[in-house]
C-alpha cells in the first residue's frame, strides 16, 4: 500500500524561487492517527515486513536463552539510518531492538509481546489477515508496544517513534506491522481561504521537513496533503485532477499565486510565504489538451488558456497527457496518456522562453503486447499517438473513468470461443 501510494507521488522536479517574506504566517501542526484502512494516509503511515525463521547459532551478538531459531529485520529509518530487529519466537515471544546499532542484541532488553485480538475494521486486522489468507492457518497477534529511538539529527528533531505488532503464522514463519508516528494534520489560511493540510514523515527520520529535491535519490523526502477541493479528504484522481497528495514542495501554486513552504523539522508547524518566482511559458500543440505537470513546486492541472501556461522556472515532468473532446450531448471524453520519450517527460522552463511540446494526438496506432504467464496469455494494448506518446484505451467521460473495454476471441469459422473484458493497471 505504502509503495503504491509514493510511486504516484516520486515524480519530481527543480523550481527556481526568488527569496519569499512569511507573509502568511505559522500555522499549527498536530499528531494524527488514521485508523480507516481506506484512507489513503493510512499507507504512508505503515510499514510490513515478513521473514522466515533461521538458526541462532549462524548470527553473531545474540542474547542468551533464545529459541533456536529466531527472526531478523532490517528497518530503515530516513535516507541512510536503519535499526535492526530480532524476534524470538518462544511464548510469549520476545523483540530485541538494536539501540545502539552495534549488531549485538546481548546488551538489549527484550519487549515480551501481548496477545492482541484487532477489530476487522483496522489498517492492522487487513494486513495480517492477508497472511491467513495466504497462509489458510491462524495468525497469533502480539503487541509490543511503543518504542522511542533517539534521532541523530539537529535540534528541532522529532524523536522517532514507531509502534510494533507482530504476528506469527507458523512455527517458521513471522510479520511485523509497524505503524509511525509520523502524521502532522492542521489548517492553512491563504487570503480568504482555509485549507485542511497533512505532512507526513514517510521516510521516518524523525523530521517532517524533507522537502524534495533533484534527482531524487532513496527515500529523502517526505508528503504534502492538501485538501484543495474541501471535502475532508485528500483526492488522488488524476481522472477529474484531484492532485492533493504530494512530494513535499518548496513551494505551492495556490489561487493563482505561488507560495514558500516550509515545515517545522518536528512537525509542530508549518510556514507560507508569498513568493515570486521567475516565470517562463509553456506551449501545447493544441489547446484541446489538458497535461499535468509535477515540479518541486507540486502538482499543476494545466488546461484551456488557448495552450499557454505561464510557469515557474525550472525542471518539470509531464505526468500526464489528456486528450479532450465534447459531443452534441455537452459531455466531455477524454483519453489518458504520457509521454515515452524523454522530450514529452522532462521539461525545462526558463525565464521569459517558451517551451513548446511536440504535436501529439491523432492519427493514432495500436500496440498490442502479448506476454505467456504459465497456462495464461497477458495480451494488453494501447494506442501510441503521433509522437510516440501511449494511451490507455479506456476513456474519461466527465471526470470519471468509464469501464474497461470488452474483447471477444474467435475461431476460423467466426465463432466465440473466449469474451471477458480488459483490467486497468
Amino acid at each position: 500500500m505504502k509503495q503504491r501510494a509514493i510511486a504516484v507521488l516520486v515524480a519530481t522536479c527543480l523550481c527556481l524561487t526568488s527569496s519569499s517574506a512569511w507573509a502568511q504566517g505559522e500555522f499549527p501542526l498536530s499528531p494524527e492517527e488514521i485508523k480507516d484502512p481506506a484512507n489513503p494516509l493510512a499507507g504512508l503511515n505503515y510499514d510490513f515486513h515478513q521473514n522466515s525463521v533461521r538458526p541462532a547459532s549462524s548470527l553473531p551478538g545474540m542474547p542468551k536463552n533464545l529459541a533456536d531459531r529466531v527472526s531478523l529485520f532490517t528497518i530503515r529509518l530516513g535516507a541512510a539510518a536503519q535499526v535492526s530487529l530480532l524476534l524470538d519466537p518462544s511464548t510469549p515471544p520476545r523483540l530485541y531492538v538494536d539501540r545502539d546499532a552495534d549488531k549485538d542484541f546481548s546488551d538489549e532488553t527484550p519487549i515480551s509481546g501481548t496477545p492482541k485480538t484487532l477489530e476487522e475494521e483496522t489498517v492492522e486486522f487487513q494486513r495480517f489477515a492477508s497472511l491467513t489468507r495466504r497462509e489458510g492457518e491462524a495468525v497469533h497477534v502480539y503487541d509490543f508496544g511503543h518504542i522511542s529511538l533517539p534521532t541523530t539529527g539537529g535540534a528541532g528533531q522529532a524523536e522517532r517513534k514507531f509502534r510494533l505488532l507482530g504476528a506469527q503464522v507458523d512455527p517458521t514463519y513471522y510479520a511485523l506491522l509497524i505503524r509511525h508516528d509520523g502524521l502532522r494534520g492542521g489548517e492553512i489560511r491563504v487570503g480568504e481561504k482555509s485549507y485542511r493540510v497533512v505532512v507526513a514523515d514517510v521516510n521516518h527520520d524523525g523530521r517532517f521537513d524533507g522537502a524534495v529535491s533533484l534527482p531524487v535519490s532513496g527515500p529523502s523526502f517526505d508528503i504534502l496533503g492538501v485538501d484543495l477541493n474541501g471535502n475532508g479528504e485528500f483526492d488522488m484522481k488524476v481522472e477529474s485532477g484531484d492532485l492533493e497528495m504530494m512530494l513535499l514542495p518548496k513551494m505551492l501554486y495556490l489561487d493563482g499565486s505561488y507560495y514558500g513552504v516550509q515545515v517545522v523539522p518536528d512537525g509542530s508547524a508549518i510556514r507560507l510565504g508569498k513568493a515570486e518566482p521567475r516565470l517562463g511559458t509553456l506551449e501545447a500543440s493544441t489547446a484541446d489538451v489538458e497535461l499535468t505537470v509535477v515540479s518541486e513546486c507540486g502538482y499543476r492541472r494545466l488546461s484551456g488558456a488557448e495552450g499557454k501556461w505561464q510557469l515557474a522556472t525550472g525542471d518539470y515532468m509531464l505526468a500526464q497527457i489528456g486528450l479532450k473532446t465534447a459531443d452534441d450531448a455537452g459531455d466531455t471524453w477524454m483519453l489518458m496518456g504520457r509521454g515515452s520519450t524523454k522530450e514529452l517527460q522532462e521539461l525545462q522552463i526558463t525565464e521569459g522562453d517558451t517551451t513548446r511540446l511536440p504535436d501529439v494526438g491523432p492519427p493514432f496506432t495500436t500496440k498490442t503486447d502479448v506476454l505467456p504467464m504459465g497456462d495464461s496469455v497477458l495480451i494488453a494494448f494501447s494506442l501510441v499517438g503521433k509522437a510516440t506518446e501511449v494511451y490507455s484505451l479506456g476513456a474519461v467521460k466527465n471526470g470519471e473513468q468509464l469501464p474497461p473495454p470488452k474483447f471477444e476471441i474467435t475461431d476460423e469459422s467466426g465463432k466465440v470461443v473466449v469474451s471477458g473484458s480488459f483490467e486497468y493497471g
